[in-house]
């Protein structure tokens, strides 16, 4: 009799682990996909120093501006990124955010690979915000509404580095190889007298 009755619950573990078996979906469109993800900073600072300064001083002088701007503005104009968030949303409906992954750059440019759902996104990178103290992200949870904005002080103090912003339509196809691109732009600016 006990023999009987361990082996009735045997036969009803393995009947439960059959059923579930049967119930598992095989849908997988909603499962993570590995994507290639290349970001890349665009800077020109080189560029603009040369048309700036561009005037009848001597060479000397030329130079010696140049290299005292390049060292003032070291910190804005750079081609570095310390830290990247980036923000996938929805294309429908009032493009709410989907996927958020945030990474340490610490370079020009970088190479990821994300794992995250295939689909159409609306795509939003930002670098460096986690380094300017004064510039924070808001209204972050929605694409549209998303904005970098100046924390409130009694004083505005000046930005101390380079903000970067890129915007990207992304569609992750089902089965296919796909490598995204992306290029930030400078969002924030310098001035100097």
């Amino acid at each position: 009799m006990r023999m009987r009755k361990q082996n009735i619950v045997i036969w009803l573990l393995l009947s439960m682990v059959l059923l579930s078996c049967s119930t598992i979906d095989d849908d997988l469109s909603d499962c993570g996909y590995e994507v290639n993800y290349e970001l890349k900073l665009v800077t020109n600072i080189q560029t603009k120093l040369q048309t700036q300064l561009q005037t009848d001083l001597s060479l000397q002088t030329n130079v010696e501006l140049t290299t005292a701007l390049r060292n003032h503005l070291a910190t804005i104009f750079r081609d570095h990124a310390d830290d990247v968030d980036l923000s996938f949303y929805d294309v429908y409906g009032d493009s709410v955010r989907l996927e958020h992954n945030q990474h340490e750059m610490n370079g020009k440019e970088e190479q990821y690979t994300l794992n995250i759902p295939r689909r159409r996104y609306l795509h939003l990178a930002t670098a460096n915000v986690g380094q300017e103290e004064s510039v924070d992200n808001f209204d972050a949870d929605r694409c549209h509404k998303s904005r970098l904005t100046q924390v409130t002080h009694d004083t505005i103090p000046s930005h101390t580095t380079g903000l970067f912003s890129a915007r990207y339509d992304m569609d992750i196809k089902d089965s296919i190889s796909q490598t995204f691109n992306v290029h930030l732009y400078m969002a924030n600016s310098a001035t100097v007298l």
